[in-house]
């Protein structure tokens, strides 16, 4: 865990409110930086002034109350959710509003939680608790990587099913790809549209629907999917914590489910290794029933550049080949990417003295 300050953005225009929530975070022991902003028409500036600065620091977490002046809270939370920047950051709805619309507006717009205020002090200082458990939760859950691995018996399968945005989320259109699928399923997560929204989204305007398969996960580790009618078996879908697994023209069923043991069961690998070893088992267990041709890994971290880009266009072993470039990528590159520019530092490392020394060291490291 960071022992950087949890940055928290307060939506809040009561005094009392705000000395009881900054009580609460304080009683329950964060390290935190509170931005307070008394109205949503600040709330909106604040949001826009971060938006035209790809480099401002965004915040950790968003506590926002309804019932605001000059902008209410619901219309401060559409601007969150529709931001490309703003649409992953939790936001927690701390209102005394406990109205039917009021709880629509927060589920249309996938607000993280929706707190009522509580009259009774010590229910109020319960607040900060409910923050901790999130940080924890974040930190040991979001590791803020996606990834995708695909084998099939066709050619360049990595140049059309992988799509994948830092920090959003990840799309795979499979069976007859529809490369729509990846790039506008993407730019409605940008959005704030939850996976299934974005699934029912697509697949409505789609007429050959039936003959295709799109899966769809968000930063938030939600998951749905869409495997046609017209999909030639064996197809199907399935998920787990974290993963989601789609298939067609699959050996049988088992395919899938030795796919997903394989993946639960070398959670202690480095993510590239992890998702390589799945695919494995799933083509010892019958693979693509018209054999091999094609694999790929797209793996994306914090950056809009991804961690590691490996492709497989034509081989008579795809997978083992993929594995070698694996292997491969962890003798420079994977030491190599560290310094790169980052949003962070836009300039990166260009001392070649300090490249070379640092990816020695590393490699020593290992051995």
């Amino acid at each position: 865990m960071s022992g950087s300050p949890f940055q928290i953005v307060l939506v809040e225009d009561a005094e009392l409110d705000v000395f009881l929530i900054r009580q609460a975070l304080e009683q329950a022991g964060l390290a935190f930086e509170l931005h307070l902003l008394r109205d949503g028409e600040k709330a909106l500036e604040f949001i826009s002034k971060i938006d035209s600065d790809e480099r401002a620091p965004l915040p950790s977490l968003i506590i926002l109350d309804l019932n605001l002046p000059r902008v209410n809270g619901s219309q401060v939370l559409q601007r969150v959710r529709e931001s490309s920047r703003w649409a992953r950051i939790p936001v927690l709805v701390l209102t005394s509003s406990d109205s039917p619309k009021d709880r629509g507006v927060v589920a249309q717009f996938s607000a993280t939680q929706y707190l009522r205020k509580s009259s009774r002090l010590d229910e109020f200082m319960s607040l900060g608790r409910v923050i901790r458990d999130h940080q924890i939760i974040h930190e040991r859950a979001g590791t803020g990587q996606f990834g995708i691995a695909v084998a099939t018996r066709f050619f360049a399968v990595g140049a059309r099913v992988p799509h994948i945005a830092a920090g959003i989320g990840a799309v795979a259109t499979q069976a007859l790809v529809n490369p729509y699928y990846g790039i506008d399923g993407l730019k409605l997560l940008r959005q704030g549209r939850a996976p299934r929204d974005v699934v029912e989204t697509l697949i409505a305007g789609d007429s050959g629907r039936e003959s295709r398969q799109l899966h769809v996960m968000d930063a938030g580790g939600r998951i749905a999917a869409h495997t046609g009618r017209e999909c030639i078996g064996w197809c199907g879908h399935i998920e787990g914590n974290g993963f989601s697994i789609a298939g067609n023209m699959l050996a049988g069923a088992g395919v899938l489910d030795d796919t997903a043991k394989a993946y639960a069961a070398n959670d202690k690998l480095p993510f590239a290794q992890r998702l390589i070893a799945a695919m494995r088992s799933g083509e010892a267990a019958g693979g693509d029933k018209r054999g091999r041709q094609s694999a790929a890994l797209l793996i994306y971290g914090e950056e809009e550049w991804s961690d590691l880009d490996l492709r497989v266009d034509d081989h008579t072993d795809p997978l083992g080949e993929l594995e070698r470039l694996e292997q491969v990528s962890r003798e420079r590159w994977v030491h190599f990417r560290q310094f790169l520019p980052t949003r962070r530092n836009p300039a990166g490392i260009t001392d070649r003295d300090i490249i070379d020394a640092g990816i020695e060291a590393a490699i020593a490291g290992e051995r």
